[in-house]
């Protein structure tokens, strides 16, 4: 309420707008009730928003099943792919968004995980679905490509890991990748306390927005 209160009315304007919006590795549908409190609040306050969901994925089918329960709990229709981040075979059939939601895939990044292995690593959980993501990125126009991208993932995606010999840092990995395909961002690591919530429950989030260029022309630009 603080922050709507010094927000002028032109600002209040470019709030109250439509987009369109995808989540990947979707889960239990976490994203999509953090965008549902976000949409309640402000329209509280008079600024109505509508996001339009043009997909979901989500590779497992137990958590298929229970994500289409909550959606159906909320009256909420969106198509759910059995998939991770591959989104499109070939160019003709590319789902396209304003905003792209995506939960890196934890299981070989987590400090729990009895196999780590590289984000690059394609041989992995996390690493395919990071790779597919990139791969359909690069499908995409620049005109086509998402205005912005959130991604999400435990936090030892923001340390530094000893994997094969070499260390990694997961973030570095992910904020360099996107800057050579136009974007730009940063990282932080947010835990549920932090909003007075009784759970220690600490993740990264990364927010990068389209600067435009690809390639050393965006990294030169960033």
């Amino acid at each position: 309420e603080w922050l709507l209160s010094k927000l002028s009315e032109e600002q209040r304007k470019k709030l109250a707008r439509s987009f369109s919006y995808m989540d990947l590795c979707a889960g239990l549908g976490t994203t999509l009730i953090v965008y549902e409190a976000i949409r309640r609040a402000l329209n509280k306050h008079a600024l109505c928003i509508h996001g339009e969901c043009h997909g979901m994925t989500e590779l497992s089918k137990d958590r298929r099943e229970a994500l289409g329960r909550r959606l159906a709990s909320l009256s909420f229709a969106a198509p759910i792919l059995p998939r991770n981040a591959d989104l499109t075979a070939n160019t003709s059939d590319c789902v396209l968004a304003d905003i792209l939601f995506m939960g890196i895939v934890c299981v070989d990044i987590s400090q729990c995980s009895s196999t780590p292995k590289s984000l690059t690593d394609p041989k992995g959980s996390s690493g395919a679905s990071w790779m597919e993501f990139i791969a359909y990125l690069d499908k995409l126009s620049l005109e086509d490509r998402p205005k912005a991208i959130v991604l999400e993932c435990v936090a030892n995606l923001g340390n530094n890991r000893h994997i094969q010999g070499r260390t990694e840092k997961g973030t570095t990995l992910v904020v360099d990748a996107l800057k050579e395909r136009g974007y730009i961002g940063e990282w932080k690591i947010i835990s549920a306390t932090h909003f007075g919530l009784p759970q220690r429950r600490p993740r990264v989030w990364l927010f990068l927005k389209m600067i435009g260029g690809i390639g050393p022309k965006a990294i030169q630009t960033a």
